[in-house]
This record gives structure tokens, sequence and C-alpha cells, in this order.
């Protein structure tokens, strides 16, 4: 459902009804974001308007484009992985990435995050390089004579909706495990470089280990403030993390014909990254599941409330996310189901989306619920 600073009060009232059934649905994007996002990128405010969702989230013209549908993911804890372990993944002991050095000879903290960015923008580089690899091999293999009739542009072109044809051949790169990777960062700052707490050997003794044995470096780095708290070096250090993802990517054109820009749709794939990602420094198993799924908190580790957490994701840059930028907000149906509960949904949301939010889906769920889906 699209909404804008304009939307009746009969809308938001239908929408709040239905979010308390406990569907997920209708999920929220923010009018007044999502077009300048999309004009940042090209595309005229007469088509901006245009809109619609692809696929889960992703955001496509009407009639007029062909922006990709999960073009790629960039897990954002893997490239921390990789800049714990100068290039490799410790999940299978193979160097897969660039040797950013060893991180133990690390005197700053900000030679720390250097190597992160790094790691960060050779592997965002990488997925736009293996796009356009499969982007190419569609557009010249795996045409579509039918669709590319219906789509603006193609037939003016004489090419496929999938070879450059429509009016905006955009891409979209997601962004995956954002907070985990803020979070570790800033324990690491804090905890190694800051308080001098531990060492960086000692650390990554640790993550080699999965923890075993160092149960109190455990504590503690798990323990260390986290994202989606409103603490601010936190939030500033996680942002910092999004925004050069988003500038890589815009440095990179798509086969198609277009730009690339990012999103985040995790959702239900988070279990499985955070099942391909090694101990990290924010008190990450190895293998664990847990990860963030959307730009929000890792799940649980926000503990301060929706307000709080709504001012953590508002630091990121919503106008550079030309794809779905899923935000999820999970609350329960006893404080959902009253009109006080929903009159404060609305407030909130309303809220978010003047601050600069992009994206908003709610999950309105009872324990009883989830006790039973389990059984």
């Amino acid at each position: 459902c699209r909404v804008h600073k304009n939307t009746p009060a009969k809308l938001w009232n239908a929408i709040a009804d239905t979010l308390a059934i406990g569907t997920g649905l209708p999920a929220l994007y923010n009018d007044d974001i999502v077009c300048i996002a999309l004009e940042k990128i090209g595309i005229p405010p007469e088509d901006s308007h245009d809109y619609c969702m692809n696929g889960c989230n992703q955001i496509d013209i009407l009639g007029k484009s062909h922006m990709g549908l999960e073009d790629g993911e960039v897990i954002f804890t893997k490239c921390l992985e990789f800049a714990l372990h100068n290039g490799t993944d410790d999940m299978t002991g193979e160097k897969i990435s660039v040797e950013t050095g060893d991180p133990r000879a690390f005197t700053t903290y900000e030679r720390f995050e250097r190597a992160f960015m790094e790691q960060l923008e050779f592997v965002t580089y990488n997925a736009c390089s293996s796009a356009n690899t499969y982007q190419h091999q569609r557009g010249v293999f795996q045409p579509h004579p039918l669709r590319s009739c219906l789509i603006e542009g193609c037939l003016e072109k004489g090419r496929d909706y999938r070879n450059g044809g429509p009016l905006y051949n955009h891409g979209q790169i997601l962004a995956e495990g954002i907070a985990d990777a803020g979070d570790s960062l800033y324990a690491v700052k804090k905890l190694i470089y800051d308080e001098k707490k531990y060492t960086m050997t000692q650390l990554i003794d640790a993550l080699n280990a999965n923890f075993e044995g160092y149960e109190q470096l455990h504590h503690d780095f798990k323990n260390c403030e986290k994202f989606g708290n409103d603490i601010e070096e936190v939030d500033q250090i996680t942002a910092r993390a999004l925004n050069r993802f988003f500038t890589v990517l815009k440095r990179n054109n798509t086969y198609r014909g277009g730009v690339f820009s990012g999103g985040c749709s995790t959702f239900n794939r988070a279990a499985n990254y955070g099942r391909q990602t090694a101990a990290l420094p924010n008190g990450k198993f190895k293998g664990e599941p847990l990860l963030a799924d959307s730009i929000a908190a890792t799940p649980g580790r926000d503990t301060q409330g929706p307000t709080s957490q709504i001012k953590s994701v508002l630091k990121f840059n919503h106008f550079d996310a030309g794809s779905g930028f899923v935000f999820q907000n999970k609350f329960q149906k006893k404080m959902f189901n009253t009109e006080k509960g929903k009159a404060s949904f609305i407030a909130l949301a309303k809220a978010y989306f003047a601050g600069g939010g992009q994206q908003y889906t709610v999950t309105v769920v009872s324990p009883d619920e989830l006790l039973d889906a389990k059984i």
C-alpha cells in the first residue's frame, strides 16, 4: 500500500485494521521517499510516481522498466568475516576475497574499519559483475518477445525487455546482515581500541574457537551496545557501512543500460545467511541462524522499544535505496488489537515516514499462535 503525507485517515484506519489480523500485509511504501529515490537515478517525476512492486518488494515502473529482481545480495557479515580473516572464508578455510591485512597488526579502529570497507567494496563490485554476467546471459539467450511487446521502449528500440529495451534498465543489489555488522564493528571499537579490555589477537582466537573457553569475552561482546536502541555511535558506524555500499553500487552500470542501486529484502532467508557465517564480534556463534531480517536490529537486540528502533533506522539515507528497503517491526496482538493500540501504530508509522523512512512491514502475532505454529 502506497502512502504519503496526505493519505486520508480512513485509509490509515483500514491499514491498521488489516494488519491487526496478523497477515503481515499490507506492506507500506512512502511515496515521499520512494519517488525521490527513483528520481535520483534518472527517472523523471511523471514516471517515478507510477512505481509498483515487482516480486516481493522490489520497485519497478509499471510498463516502462526492467530494474532487476534481486540481481544479487551482499552479506555484510561475510564482509566482516573476510576482514577478520584477511580474505579467508572461515566456514570453508578458502581465501576467496581480497587481502586487507592481518587485523592483529592494526593499531587503530579506523584501520580495522577501513579493512572492512575494502572487503565490502570488493564484494559489492563482484556482486555487480556477476549480476551483469547473468543479465547478459538472459538478455541474449532467454528473450521474451511477448512480454517485450507490452513494455514501452522495446518496440521502439527493437530490443527485448531483458536486453535493454525498456525505458529504464537499472539494477538492484540487496544488503543483508546490516545490523549484525554494525554491532560487531562497534564492539571491536569499544572493547579493543577504546577500553583496551581485550586485544585483537584474543578476539580472533576466541572466534576461531567459536568462543569455547572464552566465555567472559563472549559475554562482554554479546552484551555490548547494539543497533536499534538509538545509540548514536552504534548507529553512525552502521550507517557509514551502508552508505559506502550505496556509493559503490552507483559507480556500476548494468548490462541492461542503467545503474545499480540498493535495498534490503531478507525475511526468512536471514537464517540461511546466518548458518553460512562464522562467529562474529557481536557474540554470534559459528553457523548460528540468528541474523537481522530487515534493515532493523537483529531480532531480540532492540530493547528500548519501537520508537528507539525507528530513530536508529532513520540514521540511514533512505533516498539512496532504489529498491525496497524493508523495515520490519513486530507487535503482540494484545497491544495492537485495541483502538488505542492501532492509533499508536498509525502515529508511529506517520512519524517514521515523516522522518524519511521508505518502507514499513508490520508483523502482529500472539505467543499462543507462534507456539501453535511450531507444534
